[in-house]
């Protein structure tokens, strides 16, 4: 897992890159966070032939997933 820009100003800084070796935590990244990823249809963006980009609109009889809502939810501090 690491940083998904990995361009020129990589010579300013530093990226970090590593492994995930845990089955669970390959299994809640494939199944879980990748596929909400996947499954976005609010703030994806579909690339055009001619490299624009053309945002995608939930049909209103789909049900509307924001990766950016779920990720929210996600980081609220659990109760212990």
């Amino acid at each position: 897992m690491g940083s998904a820009d990995l361009m020129t100003r990589i010579d300013h800084r530093v990226e970090v890159i590593f492994p995930i070796e845990n089955p669970e935590h390959v299994n809640y990244l494939r199944h879980g966070v990748f596929a909400i990823y996947l499954s976005d249809n609010t703030r994806a963006r579909v690339m055009n032939p001619d490299g624009t980009y053309t945002r995608l609109k939930p049909p209103s009889d789909n049900k509307r997933v924001d990766v950016q809502e779920w990720l929210m939810g996600r980081s609220q501090p659990r109760k212990t």
